[in-house]
């Protein structure tokens, strides 16, 4: 049997041996060098964090970017960190998880440098509200393992009469739609939802993924139905693994399906059919996203022992 999500899928005897040897990742190992040569170093002067920090860079994951916010914090530097971890929360959570290059690594040695490095910036950072937000941000992303890990490391208060006290903040609330509105939809009522959504600020061409804080509306103001169509076809027309999930999320919303199909005449075809496609399209394109496709897939009810082969071919070769 192979693990995908939370599927047990039986694959060919042929491919066990190829899916049981696992291989670092040559990118990974290189920031394993500079975490390492990181914590090795009692004081980092300027230039050795300018060089980390450049190094860093080239990276794309939540590792570097915690990592990034540490070492400006430990240069003294409180605004570039601030900085840094709004642009952390500026996309629904499910853009670091698609953008990520650590899905094949080791998951344990990944969750420990994940929360030591919270536990560092929790020591060092000022702006104590703003690290607060990120930990719920990343508390609602996570998985239940995560979510327990959380709970014993750092202070989360679950109970929603909190979570209104913060969320009315301008700064620490409404600037951080990404934060609140996943929490507000899953935990709140339909009223509060929606009047969290009509107090944002936003740009809906600049901004299409803000279209997700639509889900759950039937009636929305006739002056953005404009904006709202050039939103939805950027997402309908989008290659793009983030924007496309938005989409398909939007489109299993019953209430705002409706909307789509009876107020700016949206043609509502099987979605079964286009998930099918598009995943298929991807399937050797975005090889880092290779085991997310096939686990849609197979959630489709598509069986196919090529599928595994592809997975073994280049996650394993």
């Amino acid at each position: 049997m192979y693990q995908v999500g939370n599927l047990e899928i039986p694959i060919p005897k042929s491919f066990k041996r190829i899916l049981g040897k696992q291989k670092l990742d040559a990118r990974y190992q290189t920031f394993l060098s500079l975490y390492e040569q990181f914590k090795m170093s009692e004081h980092l002067g300027q230039e050795e964090t300018y060089i980390l920090l450049k190094k860093l860079n080239s990276h794309k994951h939540l590792l570097a970017r915690l990592f990034e916010v540490l070492l400006y914090l430990k240069d003294g530097n409180q605004a570039m960190s601030d900085k840094l971890i709004r642009a952390i929360m500026e996309k629904d959570f499910i853009y670091h998880v698609f953008e990520s290059e650590l899905k094949n690594q080791n998951r344990e040695q990944v969750s420990q440098i994940f929360f030591a490095l919270l536990s560092s910036i929790k020591s060092k950072i000022e702006n104590t509200n703003l690290f607060d937000r990120l930990t719920i941000y990343f508390f609602q992303g996570v998985d239940l393992n995560f979510k327990n890990k959380f709970l014993s490391e750092f202070d989360i208060d679950l109970q929603m009469s909190s979570y209104r006290k913060k969320y009315k903040s301008y700064f620490y609330g409404k600037l951080l739609p990404f934060v609140w509105a996943p929490l507000i939809f899953e935990n709140g009522s339909h009223t509060e939802y929606v009047k969290f959504v009509e107090s944002l600020n936003y740009n809906l061409e600049k901004q299409p993924d803000f279209l997700l804080f639509f889900r759950r509306s039937d009636n929305i103001d006739k002056n953005l139905h404009s904006s709202i169509t050039k939103a939805y076809d950027f997402l309908h027309d989008s290659q793009d693994l983030y924007f496309k999930n938005i989409y398909f999320r939007l489109r299993d919303d019953y209430q705002f399906n409706r909307f789509l199909v009876s107020t700016i005449k949206v043609k509502s075809g099987l979605l079964t059919n286009e998930k099918r496609r598009f995943y298929l399209s991807k399937l050797k394109k975005d090889l880092k996203n290779l085991k997310y496709y096939l686990l849609q897939l197979v959630t489709l009810g598509d069986f196919n022992s090529s599928y595994y082969f592809e997975l073994a071919r280049h996650k394993y070769n």
